[in-house]
């Protein structure tokens, strides 16, 4: 199976927390203390964000507020990129501090964001100026690329709570603490499509017909037909003085083989869609154990890159969320 063995591809000694590439392929992106870029995934250029002060104004989102987060976390820089969403030729990056876009060259700039710090993005395939955000204050989206904002919380549960949100199959789901909802444009209102909570990571499939959704406790479900399917642990939970720590996993799809990154053993694959797990090493044993494995399998680019971002950072975010 693919994922035997690793070797680095890259950005060594660099805070990475996201990774991604474009629709067709052909360029890499990773972010953390910065955003960096890749054609090759041998070179890759750097684009700092911007110093900021206070958040640009913008046209209010209904309901919004202006609480942003805070992040901590010794090997964390103070405003990492913690989201990431590629359009064909623009990038939004996420962070506590709000949102930020550029082109695929930088430079990085910062949108008028009326709703706290992001938590998770995702740009609508059909339309690149489509983007929904998961922010402190709930999901909000921008129908004209960030100049104009709406707030959408209607049929959540807890709209402050939301922790993911992806675009699939030309619909748009977001989970809170409570669950997973869909999104439904003709009642401008989001439907519960299930009850699993603390899910903190939804990866859609790169073909559109599945969605994954990975929770806090590393149960991990997959919505396919229109029905969720619960596929159990992708990597065993451990246990650490009577607790019990799990972790969330970003899925992806390659060759008919699905790939768990971000488990607390970094890296689980499966050949028969998810009823079994296999764990991947050879590489990764080296990474420090309060690390945790990104992976982005780069088809277009024919080659894998692996980062690593500060577990317990990613565990306090995901802490925050569930208060």
């Amino acid at each position: 199976m693919g994922g035997a063995s690793w070797s680095p591809a890259g950005l060594q000694g660099s805070y990475l927390d996201t990774i991604a590439e474009t629709r067709d392929g052909h360029t890499l992106l990773a972010a953390g203390d910065a955003l960096y870029v890749s054609r090759d995934g041998v070179v890759w250029l750097r684009v700092d964000l911007p110093v900021t002060g206070a958040a640009p104004v913008a046209e209010p989102a209904s309901g919004g507020d202006q609480h942003a987060g805070h992040e901590h976390g010794q090997p964390a820089p103070p405003n990492p990129i913690t989201a990431l969403a590629v359009g064909p030729a623009q990038v939004f990056a996420g962070t506590s501090q709000g949102l930020f876009t550029s082109g695929l060259d930088g430079p990085l700039r910062q949108l008028a964001l009326p709703a706290g710090g992001v938590r998770g993005l995702a740009v609508d395939p059909a339309d690149p100026l489509v983007l929904w955000v998961a922010s402190t204050s709930g999901p909000v989206v921008t129908p004209d690329g960030g100049r104009t904002w709406s707030r959408q919380v209607a049929g959540l549960a807890r709209p402050a709570s939301v922790s993911a949100i992806a675009s699939v199959g030309g619909e748009v789901f977001v989970s809170d603490t409570t669950g997973v909802f869909r999104w439904e444009p003709a009642a401008r209102s989001w439907t519960r499509t299930s009850s699993q909570p603390a899910v903190a990571e939804l990866s859609p499939s790169p073909s559109g017909g599945a969605l994954y959704a990975s929770s806090l406790d590393n149960d991990l479900a997959v919505l396919a037909g229109g029905r969720w399917t619960d596929l159990g642990q992708p990597a065993p939970v451990h246990s650490h003085h009577g607790h019990v720590h799990g972790q969330p996993a970003a899925v992806t799809q390659v060759d008919a083989r699905l790939y768990a990154a971000g488990t607390s053993d970094g890296v689980s694959a499966s050949a028969d869609g998810g009823w079994t797990w296999s764990q991947l090493g050879g590489g990764l044993g080296a990474t420090p154990s309060w690390w945790v494995a990104l992976l982005a399998l780069a088809t277009g680019l024919g080659l894998a890159a692996v980062g690593v971002s500060a577990l317990d950072q990613r565990r306090r975010r995901a802490g925050e969320r569930g208060s």
